[in-house]
C-alpha cells in the first residue's frame, strides 16, 4: 500500500498538470479577454462574482496588497473594464465596478472556465462525476475548517 506522502506527490502532480491547463485555456482566451494579464483578469473575475467592491475586498480575494490591486485597478480603468465610485456617504470609500465591456469580459472569462469544468466532467460518467464532485466539496470544507481553527490560534 503506497504511503500518504507518496499519493500526495502524485496529486500534487495532477494539481500543477490541471493548473498547467488553466492557464494555457486562459491564455487562449486572452483573443477574447482582450489580453489581459493574469492578474488583471483575476481582478475582473472577482468582480464579477462579487459585484461592486473595495479595494480591500478584491485584495483579499485576489490575494495580493492593496498597494499591487491599485496599480491593476488603474490599468482596468484605462482600458475601460472598470471604474471606481466614491460613496456619497464617505468620500473615503471608493468601490470598483465592472463597466459594461467589463462585464463582457467576465461573462467571457466565466465561459473559459466552464468549458473546461465540461471537459474535466466528460471524461466521466454520471456516478463518477457525483463522486469527484463529493470528493472536492469534502476536500474544501476541510481546508476552509482547517484554516478557521489556525487564525483562531493565531
Amino acid at each position: 500500500m503506497e504511503t500518504v506522502e507518496v499519493k500526495a506527490k502524485e496529486l500534487v502532480g495532477y494539481i500543477d498538470l490541471l493548473i498547467h491547463r488553466v492557464m494555457l485555456i486562459q491564455h487562449t482566451g486572452n483573443d477574447v479577454c482582450g489580453h489581459l494579464t493574469r492578474q488583471e483578469l483575476n481582478v475582473i473575475t472577482t468582480l464579477g462574482k462579487h459585484g461592486s467592491c473595495m479595494m480591500s475586498e478584491i485584495a483579499d480575494h485576489v490575494m495580493l496588497a492593496v498597494s499591487s490591486v491599485t496599480g491593476i485597478v488603474d490599468r482596468l480603468v484605462e482600458k475601460k473594464l472598470v471604474r471606481r465610485e466614491r460613496s456619497d456617504d464617505d468620500r473615503r470609500i471608493v468601490r470598483v465596478e465592472l463597466t459594461p465591456e467589463g462585464q463582457e469580459m467576465s461573462q467571457a472569462a466565466s465561459e473559459l472556465r466552464m468549458k473546461l469544468g465540461r471537459a474535466m466532467l466528460n471524461a466521466l460518467d454520471e456516478h463518477e462525476q457525483d463522486v469527484l464532485l463529493a470528493l472536492f466539496r469534502k476536500i474544501t470544507h476541510n481546508i476552509t475548517e482547517s484554516e478557521k481553527h489556525a487564525s483562531v490560534g493565531t
